[in-house]
């Protein structure tokens, strides 16, 4: 198990020269720490006009300055303070927010407009637009993804809990496990896709129980060191 940007994936289980879509890529940190690290490539999609301009591209990550939305069409972003906190939601801590409006599109109208022959690891932290995100995937094409690494943020208000609790059903009756790798609240979801990694329910069980208890204690070393 892995954690890059406070995302959870299992490195072992991606290809040699793994194909990775980061939407909600920020300043492109997860992207270019993938293809540094490991040689993959990623294609970085990032919604602020202003914070996509400080990706740098490489032959390895490429840039898109667009939002993945439920539909296509013309998206208002409200821009925060915040890197990374700008949202097609209201910002109920920044009422008066600049809005843009950004070119949306859904995930399957992205990954044919960069003509992706695959995805191996798809990584989504787009501020609350996540649950309307999947509610617009039909099922044969989530079912195409190894892996799934997805911040949620029901603790801020932008996730409706009832919605995040369904979209956990659906992809547990899609063949995903469902892993929550994060401390109290949703922020660090994995879903395993277990039909196309292979992996087995005991792994699983491990996975949830005991490499999430380990990578969780490791973290709180860490901050304990760095006090």
């Amino acid at each position: 198990m892995d954690r890059i940007t406070g995302h959870s994936f299992i490195p072992g289980l991606l290809p040699e020269r793994a194909i990775i879509l980061d939407l909600g890529a920020n300043q492109g940190t997860f992207s270019k720490t993938m293809s540094e690290r490991h040689g993959h490539t990623c294609h970085s999609v990032e919604a602020n006009p202003e914070v996509w301009k400080r990706i740098t591209p490489t032959p390895l990550v490429k840039t898109y300055n667009l939002a993945v939305a439920e539909h296509d069409g013309p998206v208002h972003l409200r821009i925060s303070g915040n890197s990374e906190s700008s949202s097609i939601f209201p910002l109920t801590s920044e009422p008066s927010a600049p809005v843009v409006e950004v070119e949306g599109l859904t995930l399957a109208s992205l990954i044919k407009r960069l003509k992706l022959p695959r995805i191996d690891l798809l990584k989504v932290d787009v501020e609350g637009a996540e649950v309307g995100l999947f509610r617009a995937c039909g099922d044969d094409l989530l079912k195409t993804v190894p892996q799934i690494a997805v911040e949620f943020h029901e603790l801020i208000g932008l996730t409706d809990r009832d919605e995040m609790t369904s979209l956990f059903r659906r992809m547990s009756g899609l063949g995903f496990a469902v892993l929550k790798m994060s401390f109290s609240h949703h922020a660090d979801m994995l879903f395993l896709n277990t039909t196309l990694t292979g992996v087995s329910r005991a792994r699983v069980e491990l996975l949830r129980h005991v490499d999430r208890n380990v990578a969780l204690l490791g973290r709180l070393l860490q901050r304990y060191r760095l006090r």
